[in-house]
C-alpha cells in the first residue's frame, strides 16, 4: 500500500524505495517509524522479529519498537 510506504519515513527527503527491502529490513523500519500497517505486513512476508540490524547496533526489530 502506496500511503503505508509514504508514512514509514516522513523525515527523510529522499527515502530509499521500500519495495527493494527484504521482509526483514522492511520490519526494521516500519519498528522505527512506529508504522504498525507495514509491521504487520512485513511479519506477514516472513520477517524474523529476532534478526539484528548491524548497521544499528545489532538491534532487533523487537528491541526498536520498545525504544519507539
Amino acid at each position: 500500500d502506496s500511503s503505508n510506504e509514504a508514512e514509514l519515513e516522513p523525515e527523510a527527503s529522499d527515502p530509499e524505495d521500500l519495495r527493494d527491502l527484504d521482509a526483514g529490513a522492511l520490519l526494521y523500519k516500519a519498528c522505527h517509524a512506529r508504522n504498525l500497517p507495514v509491521m504487520a505486513e512485513a511479519l506477514a512476508h516472513g520477517a524474523d522479529v529476532n534478526s539484528m540490524n548491524e548497521e544499528d547496533e545489532g538491534k532487533s526489530p523487537l528491541i526498536q519498537a520498545v525504544i519507539g
